[in-house]
């Protein structure tokens, strides 16, 4: 509702539009080889999404990206002990691999009957790099949880 706090609106539930604008930074600054600052030309009210009658539901603010380079390959598995029963190679982890309680020896021929977008365990090469590729990470905070007002 128009005029809730800012403590309110971070536990609401926003969706973002995925055909909204997207902002790049006016300008960066490194500080050494792990940080780097963005600036981008928004105030911090209409990052909150908030104008003059206070916050609105139909306007979320603005959410800032956080994303992985798509052009750099990385493989591995998840760190986090898998569900019951997998359903794409990407909820594969390391503990379905190597943690005896999650696969007994006997059962292991039961990984290689797996087959996610005709991608079948040790197939080929090719499906093994398909098994262990990670795909980039994108995380989305809003602005809410980073700005105060």
């Amino acid at each position: 509702d128009p005029g809730s706090s800012q403590e309110e609106l971070k536990s609401a539930p926003r969706q973002m539009k995925t055909s909204g604008q997207t902002i790049y930074p006016t300008f960066t600054a490194k500080l050494g080889t792990d940080v780097t600052l963005l600036g981008f030309d928004l105030t911090v009210n209409a990052a909150l999404g908030k104008n003059e009658q206070g916050y609105t539901a139909a306007n979320a603010g603005y959410f800032f990206a956080l994303q992985e380079r798509p052009g750099q390959l990385r493989f591995g598995l998840d760190e986090e002990s898998p569900s019951a029963e997998i359903s794409s190679w990407s909820e594969l982890s390391w503990d379905y691999l190597t943690n005896p309680s999650m696969l007994d020896f006997w059962e292991y021929p039961i990984l290689f009957n797996y087959n996610f977008d005709d991608v079948k365990w040790a197939n080929s090469s090719c499906d093994v790099a398909s098994v262990f590729w990670q795909k980039p990470t994108l995380i989305l905070i809003s602005a809410l949880e980073m700005l105060n007002e």
